[in-house]
């Protein structure tokens, strides 16, 4: 019993420094500077007239900022202070969702007192969002309906692979059990994937408001994946390092759109309440997303009726290639947006142009448009857009 006591009191003394030197460790730990929880510098500031950005470099030599006000064409320099804190103040901008990233050294970075950030495919930014205007739409607390996201992997036989695409159902869909809803194909532009429509283009909230506001039908939409060196977006692929390039099947999109014709759409009609046939279907697309749009104008206008093309010209084919094909098929309702500022504002003329000549039936929208190639352009469009479906 003796021997049995003295094992024991050995044991507890032993654990007893064991945990000693945990909490030893613990305190060292918690004197050193936590990042999880520093106080962070207040960027962006919004007053009443101006915004106010600010970032902590104080070994730095140079640091510039670049946002989607400027169209990411151009850097602004910041001034650094005696705290080693570099500011750059700007007139307010008006209401919308805005990108920007800081240039330190040359090296680009999120704001660090900036908790809002988006993704496209492989560019991270973080987000000004200036709240006003006509953005209601674009902000989840204004509608109360609330439509559901799902993100689901279908076999394509193109790609002898699953891919996964991304489906937004509206407000009511599971409670309407003899009810089928017409159905929008919304794509990406080229540095996007199935998710760039919901974290940047907020197509989610926009739907929702508009849906619950009668300012456009019910519908399903359904984001591809137009990446043919990817599966799915590279946060759930994971790829092992950075695909990108504009070669010739990114520019034609030709076996993204096999997958699209041949895979995804049967797969939408055999798994979701939808509409068959082409006064129910839908198609749009910016950038990249908008010229493959022309493409299927041309090649199989038998399939949809209605056309959104966003920042883009025919681009895989001249403007005439594709109008022509669709004039002899017929449609219900076309529109080209694209503004002034935008980079491919002369392609986009162009395929006006093509509808002109031809006296086809169009809507052209963009003059109005101050912005760019940017999201803030396309969150536009496609509330120009919506109302006119089905």
């Amino acid at each position: 019993m003796r021997k049995t006591f003295i094992i024991a009191v050995a044991m507890t003394l032993c654990l007893s420094s064991v945990c000693f030197g945990q909490v030893k460790r613990q305190k060292s730990l918690a004197s050193d500077k936590n990042y999880a929880f520093t106080t962070l510098l207040n960027s962006p500031e919004i007053t009443e007239n101006s915004v106010i950005f600010r970032v902590l470099a104080p070994n730095a030599k140079r640091v510039a900022i670049t946002g989607s006000w400027e169209n990411f064409y151009t850097e602004q320099e910041m001034t650094k202070g005696e705290d080693g804190v570099w500011t750059y103040e700007m007139p307010l901008l008006k209401p919308d969702i805005y990108q920007y990233v800081f240039d330190i050294d040359g090296m680009v970075v999120l704001d660090p007192g900036n908790y809002s950030t988006s993704r496209d495919m492989y560019n991270y930014r973080s987000n000004l969002i200036i709240r006003g205007g006509d953005t209601d739409a674009y902000y989840s607390q204004n509608s109360t309906q609330k439509g559901k996201i799902e993100k689901v992997w279908y076999e394509s036989k193109e790609f002898g692979a699953l891919r996964r695409t991304t489906v937004y159902l509206p407000y009511g869909y599971d409670k309407a059990k003899k009810h089928s809803y017409p159905v929008l194909y919304l794509q990406h532009g080229g540095g996007g994937d199935e998710e760039a429509w919901q974290t940047l283009g907020r197509i989610t909230e926009i739907l929702d408001y508009m849906i619950e506001n009668k300012m456009c039908k019910p519908m399903v939409v359904v984001f591809p994946n137009g990446n043919a060196t990817e599966n799915a977006a590279c946060e759930t692929a994971l790829p092992a390092k950075f695909i990108f390039g504009m070669n010739k099947e990114f520019m034609t999109g030709a076996k993204y759109l096999s997958d699209l014709r041949g895979s995804l759409m049967p797969f939408i009609d055999a798994n979701y309440k939808v509409k068959k046939g082409r006064a129910y279907r839908a198609v749009g697309g910016l950038s990249m997303g908008g010229g493959h749009t022309a493409t299927l104008m041309r090649e199989t206008p038998e399939l949809f009726d209605y056309y959104g093309i966003f920042s883009a010209g025919a681009m895989s084919s001249g403007p005439q290639d594709a109008v022509l094909p669709l004039k002899k098929a017929g449609y219900k309702f076309l529109m080209v947006g694209c503004g002034p500022y935008d980079m491919v504002y002369d392609g986009a003329m162009n395929l006006v142009d093509a509808l002109q000549a031809e006296n086809m039936e169009f809507t052209y929208y963009g003059e109005e448009l101050k912005s760019a190639h940017v999201w803030e352009t396309w969150r536009k469009c496609i509330m120009q857009f919506l109302p006119h479906l089905f």
